[in-house]
């Protein structure tokens, strides 16, 4: 398959774009890097005094970055 495929059924109004398992994973590592990245800057904005989170928020930011960084060592990322 290409990259990108468009495929169109007007019958049942449906169109879109089929992708290759690659772009998937690169779409998939980007959004999850992004959240990863926002998560630590919010935890570090906290330790810095400039944020406040809940006590529980702290520790659930926690416990995101380190599942994240696990799921993202699986397509290939190293931290």
């Amino acid at each position: 398959m290409e990259q990108l495929e468009l495929f169109e059924d007007p019958k049942n109004n449906r169109y879109g774009v089929y992708l290759d398992y690659e772009t998937i994973d690169r779409i998939t590592v980007a959004g999850l890097k992004s959240y990863l990245d926002s998560v630590q800057t919010s935890l570090a904005e906290y330790y810095k005094g400039n944020q406040w989170l809940h006590a529980d928020d702290v520790v659930h930011s926690e416990q995101i970055i380190e599942a994240l960084k696990l799921v993202l060592r699986d397509f290939g990322e190293e931290f």
